[in-house]
């Protein structure tokens, strides 16, 4: 997708953005996050949990924000 708008003469912004996130999640999941793979999800909530500390516990950067004052967890942060 992100080739083709981008071929279209625009910057895939969302496009690559969510490709960018569909990696993360697959290099989570690679890395063992979720379990195993060939388990079916039971608790959704429970893999978005996991992925919130996996947030927390990266720099800023590293989970999609340039601004140091954004809370941990950001984006996927719930209340």
């Amino acid at each position: 997708m992100a080739q083709t708008v981008r071929e279209a003469g625009l910057e895939p912004w969302s496009a690559a953005g969510t490709a960018e996130r569909q990696a993360w999640v697959a290099d989570l999941a690679d890395g063992g996050l979720f379990g195993d793979r060939t388990v079916p999800r039971k608790d959704w909530r429970a893999d978005a949990d996991r992925m919130i500390a996996a947030c927390a516990s990266s720099s800023p950067r590293k989970r999609g924000s340039t601004n140091p004052d954004t809370p941990p967890g950001f984006p996927l942060s719930r209340e």
